[in-house]
This record gives structure tokens, C-alpha cells and sequence, in this order.
């Protein structure tokens, strides 16, 4: 059965190959790929596209453009040593970016860099929180890579969070379910770890956008962990994993803690975020009016120590639970 397993794994990574190799018809990423290259030259290993401007269905008129971009080393990229620490010790750092271009006029996006071997490790068993889990369990588009080995080490990478994505689901399914209820789960994991401020429809949204792709790759790779056990589906197409309760109780806990430590490395970010991401507090409150309803008018003085004086706007809204 473990030879049979393999047989559904290459087949879900060459459909994941041909999905994310797949040519993008936005005009904008052009120019964006254009400008990165520009701007980083050889020290660019990567360029990868995701997030709600990917797909038509989750786009919005105030949308901008989302962007990992992989390093060798921080320090040659940047050139500058207190980004490359700041990159070190709490990868990624997160930029925002404004282009002009003839034909599309003002593009806005924002870009998240990391280097090569804290991508592995994000996307890996060992990662340390689902920063990288969460965004690359996700349909993603890889617009520029250096060479041929970078894109192979990259596809591995987006294979194996999107298996860690499957650890991380089945402790919060019960002992039987269906596909798209697993899928479900699985594509929301990030927001139940990281603070977020997305419209309450994002993840079926991100489902609809892709549902075939989704079925067929989560769908295969469930799979071949029912035959590594000797299992399959049930008679009504559902899944059964059947656990002794009590490691059922550990590996949900064990995933709690692992969303619980997700959530104070985001709030360790947070200052990174007011140093390397200009108009940072516009970008909330932008985020905030256009996907809850919910306008915030600052103080001169919110506005100048945000992560000192906000945090009664923040409590405020986490209780009314308008962020995650």
C-alpha cells in the first residue's frame, strides 16, 4: 500500500506542478515581476503570487497585490544589516510597494521576503508557526524562479505545508467526515492561528475559487494516508480515521498550543511591521473598513505610537469578534 500511497503523491504533485507553473492572465504581474527583478537582480531566487488577487472570486476593488519573495541570504539581499536581522529572527519582513505602469496606471501590493532555507523550514513539520503554512496550503502562482532548481525546491516546499496543513485539520474534524468539510478546515487553519481581519466568507470564497483543485489535491492526499493505514472511504463517500479517544485528545491539544504560539509570534511581528511596511496603520484601517463595515478615526497620538495606545481599539473589536 506505501507504493501506491507514493503513486497519488506524485500525481498531486504534478498537478500542483502544472497549477502553479500555469501562466497568469493578470496584466499587472508583468510589471510587478519586472520591477523585483529590477530592483534585487541575481540576489532574487524567487517570485511567488498569492492571495485574494489570484482568483476573480475573491478579488475586490480595494484588493492589492500579494508577493513572497525568496533570498539566498538577507544580508546580500537587503544590504542593509538591521533588515536582514529583523529577517532572521522572525522571518518574513513585509514590505508595501506602489508602481506606475503606462498602461494599468497605480498598482499597490505588498511583499513578504524570505530567504530559501526558512521557506523549507516554514513550510516543513518543524515550522515554528503557519505564517508560510497557511498562505502556501493555498493555490499559489510561482511567476519567476532563477533557475530550475529553485522551482523543483520550491514545489517540494508548497507539497509539504500543504501536508502539514493536513496534520494540523484532522485533530479539529470528528472521527467521521466528508471531503469538502475536511478542505474546510484545512484552508482556514491560518486564521484560526493568526489575528486577521478578512470578511467571515474567506475561506469558502478561497474554496469556491478552486474547488476542483482543491478536491482533486486534498482529496488525493487523503488518500494515500488511508491506504499508508489500510483504509478507505466509507459507503456514503465520507472518511473515517478512527483514533483511540485519548490521542485524539493529545493531537488536538498539540495543535492548539501550536496556534497558540502561531498567535504570539503575529503579535511579535507587529513592530517589525511599523518599521519595514510604510502606511502600515492605513493598510489596517483600509482592511478593517472595507471587509467588517467598520471606520476607525485615530488620534494624532494613535497615530504616532499605534502599539502603544491602540490596543483599546484592538480589544474592542476582538470582543465584538470583528478580527480573529
Amino acid at each position: 500500500m506505501g507504493s501506491d500511497a507514493e503513486v497519488i503523491r506524485q500525481k498531486v504533485r504534478e498537478r500542483v506542478r502544472g497549477a502553479i507553473l500555469a501562466p497568469s492572465a493578470d496584466p499587472a504581474l508583468p510589471a510587478f515581476t519586472r520591477h523585483f527583478q529590477e530592483r534585487f537582480g541575481s540576489r532574487l531566487q524567487a517570485v511567488i503570487f498569492y492571495g485574494s488577487c489570484v482568483f476573480q472570486e475573491t478579488r475586490r476593488e480595494s484588493s492589492i497585490y500579494d508577493f513572497f519573495l525568496i533570498c539566498d541570504r538577507y544580508l546580500p539581499f537587503y544590504r542593509n544589516l538591521k533588515l536582514a536581522v529583523f529577517n532572521y529572527f522572525l522571518p518574513p519582513n513585509i514590505f508595501y510597494l506602489e508602481l506606475s505602469d503606462p498602461g494599468l496606471g497605480r498598482l499597490a501590493g505588498k511583499y513578504s521576503v524570505t530567504s530559501l532555507p526558512d521557506f523549507r523550514h516554514e513550510t516543513s513539520p518543524r515550522a515554528y508557526d503557519t505564517y508560510h503554512l497557511g498562505r502556501f496550503a493555498k493555490r499559489v502562482v510561482l511567476a519567476y524562479t532563477r533557475d530550475e532548481k529553485v522551482r523543483e525546491e520550491l514545489i517540494a516546499a508548497i507539497l509539504s505545508a500543504m501536508e502539514r496543513n493536513i496534520d494540523l485539520a484532522l485533530p479539529f474534524l470528528p472521527p467521521r467526515f466528508q471531503q469538502d468539510e475536511f478542505i474546510l478546515t484545512l484552508l482556514g487553519m491560518s486564521y484560526r492561528g493568526e489575528t486577521r481581519m478578512d470578511l467571515d466568507t474567506k475561506v469558502e470564497e478561497l474554496f469556491r475559487a478552486e474547488t476542483e483543485y482543491y478536491r482533486q489535491c486534498y482529496g488525493d492526499l487523503l488518500r494515500a494516508r488511508l491506504l499508508e493505514r489500510n483504509l478507505g472511504e466509507e459507503p456514503d463517500g465520507g472518511y473515517s480515521l478512527p483514533e483511540k479517544p485519548l490521542r485524539r485528545r493529545f493531537q488536538l491539544m498539540k495543535a492548539r498550543v501550536f496556534l497558540f504560539q502561531t498567535r504570539i509570534r503575529t503579535y511579535l511581528r507587529w513592530p517589525k511591521y511599523v518599521i519595514t511596511f510604510d502606511n502600515w496603520l492605513d493598510y489596517l484601517l483600509s482592511k478593517l473598513e472595507r471587509s467588517k463595515g467598520i471606520r476607525l478615526e485615530l488620534t494624532e497620538r494613535e497615530r504616532k505610537y499605534p502599539l502603544i495606545f491602540c490596543w483599546k481599539h484592538f480589544f474592542r473589536l476582538k470582543r465584538a469578534g470583528k478580527i480573529r
